[in-house]
């Protein structure tokens, strides 16, 4: 008898509930930095992505917090979120999704666009990156900049076929965006990091560097992704004047 695949979802549930446990139990206590993803992985069986999927989820829950030094505990996890994780872990799937794709077209195009691009290219997405920097504190400018960048970095790589495609991926990415409550959650780093990081991808551009691209691209999607879901969860979470 075949014996049924275990979903890569269902390990991302075992170990976000085996992590929440072991806060809870004060094996792991707030201030403290969690092992790395090596060691995780490695302790718990499962495979690094599995352990990066989640770690977002509890970032999004507000448990977890990146730092330099690592993945801090900031807080245990609240009865609300414990008696919704499964829900909590849900809605993050959908756009757990759209992030892979991303993902798949980004890397590739930033592949590309180190082999590909030249002197006139890279100018043009320096001024798109300092009309970023002018406008970041107007939100709708800044996205319809930041997006600006990311196509014209897939109309270097010179692809009709797959750059239609990215354009429908977009879309949608923009309406996962726009639909999420900008004050639900903070994501004043992402948006303040974004400049710097496409300054490190150009210059990756300037000395085709195409390995370096894909890992500045992979780095800050990895970011983005978590701002998300994060923005979802909290979305879903009653506040307290919601109770009254």
């Amino acid at each position: 008898m075949e014996l049924p695949k275990i979903k890569r979802t269902t390990l991302v549930d075992k170990i976000v509930e085996i992590l929440i446990g072991k806060i809870n139990n004060n094996e792991f206590n707030v201030g403290e930095i969690l092992p790395s993803e090596i060691e995780m992985s490695a302790q718990f069986g499962v495979s690094r992505a599995t352990i990066r999927e989640s770690t977002s989820y509890l970032i999004g829950m507000g448990i977890l917090e990146r730092n330099e030094n690592g993945l801090e505990i900031i807080q245990t996890p609240s009865t609300a979120i414990l008696n919704n994780l499964k829900y909590f872990i849900d809605i993050g799937l959908e756009t757990q999704a759209l992030y892979e794709a991303r993902i798949f077209f980004d890397i590739g195009f930033a592949y590309l666009a180190s082999l590909k691009a030249t002197d006139e290219d890279i100018e043009q997405l320096e001024k798109l990156n300092n009309n970023i920097v002018e406008n970041l504190d107007n939100k709708e400018q800044y996205w319809e900049t930041d997006l600006e960048f990311h196509y014209e970095i897939a109309r270097i790589a010179n692809n009709d076929f797959l750059y239609s495609v990215y354009e429908t991926i977009m879309q949608l990415f923009t309406v996962e965006f726009t639909n999420s409550n900008n004050n639900i959650f903070n994501q004043s780093e992402v948006v303040n990091n974004t400049p710097k990081t496409h300054t490190n991808l150009l210059e990756t551009f300037r000395t085709g560097n195409s390995l370096e691209a894909i890992n500045i691209m992979l780095k800050s999607l990895g970011k983005a992704k978590e701002d998300m879901i994060g923005r979802r969860i909290r979305q879903a979470i009653p506040t307290e004047s919601d109770s009254k």
